[in-house]
């Protein structure tokens, strides 16, 4: 009987710890680019930026998708799967928008959302992204709330970027009485050769300890990338690649080593307009 009271506590933590740990202020979806490199994504400069840090997408020069899935420590019931396209405006600017979803069919949490990102001048780009977030357990029915995103991308040298999230800059009251809560990202990006770039990122959830990511990308050759890191908040260890095919096309392909739960795989598609 204890043994069985065990193994439905550890479902229900499993269950619970994803939600908790990537906030109430949205369904997290694990990168397929970012989740190789620890978990960095604040200063990226493609379509990977809308799940991380959407001020990056100004960077893109012609409309691209990615659409994303993986699943926590390889259960179906803690899938999540993500979709973001993004395209450049000619009169300034680049209009995007997302569709995340986690979990399964007695709890789920999903979040629709759309934004506009802008360059300010040569190297400072902004962005804000609308969300509007769906909350639903089994038997206890479903609520919608609104929430927002702020993201800032500055160049500070050739070779050295700085990139700044914010999730609900002030925490918003939830339709079940429970504060949606504020999530600080800041990250660097250092490059110290052409085909090398090392991220270093720390995420403050207001309701939590700070973790830290760290990663490293490597151009092995024009259409294959490495990448490698190391998250605090539990300590994980994360590896990964991509592979771009010609006309636009690409994979990408995570995981990362929990001590005690094990593995998350994570996989991506993106293509960007030639």
């Amino acid at each position: 009987m204890s043994m069985k009271l065990t193994n439905i506590g550890c479902l229900l933590l499993l269950l619970v710890s994803p939600v908790i740990l990537t906030a109430q202020s949205a369904p997290v979806v694990l990168n397929s680019r970012s989740y190789g490199a620890g978990g960095a994504g604040a200063t990226f400069q493609d379509i990977h930026a809308a799940y991380g840090n959407q001020a990056g997408l100004t960077a893109l020069t012609g409309w691209a998708v990615q659409a994303t899935a993986s699943r926590r420590f390889g259960l179906a019931e803690l899938a999540q799967i993500g979709m973001a396209i993004a395209m450049p405006l000619q009169a300034g600017g680049t209009v995007f928008a997302q569709a995340r979803s986690f979990g399964f069919d007695a709890y789920r949490e999903s979040m629709l959302a759309a934004g506009y990102a802008r360059r300010l001048s040569a190297g400072l780009s902004v962005a804000a992204q609308f969300n509007l977030y769906q909350f639903n357990i089994d038997g206890y029915g479903t609520s919608f709330d609104p929430g927002y995103e702020l993201g800032l991308l500055q160049h500070v040298s050739p070779v050295l970027r700085m990139g700044l999230q914010v999730i609900n800059p002030v925490p918003i009251p939830a339709s079940d009485g429970i504060e949606l809560p504020s999530v600080f990202t800041l990250g660097l990006a250092y490059a110290p050769a052409p085909d090398i770039t090392v991220f270093a990122e720390v995420e403050k959830h207001a309701e939590f300890e700070p973790r830290v990511k760290l990663g490293v990308e490597w151009d092995l050759h024009e259409a294959l990338r490495l990448r490698a890191g190391g998250s605090s908040g539990p300590g994980m260890v994360h590896a990964g690649l991509s592979y771009r095919f010609p006309h636009g096309l690409g994979i990408d392909a995570a995981a990362a080593h929990h001590p005690s739960l094990g593995m998350t795989p994570v996989v991506g598609l993106t293509y960007n307009q030639q």
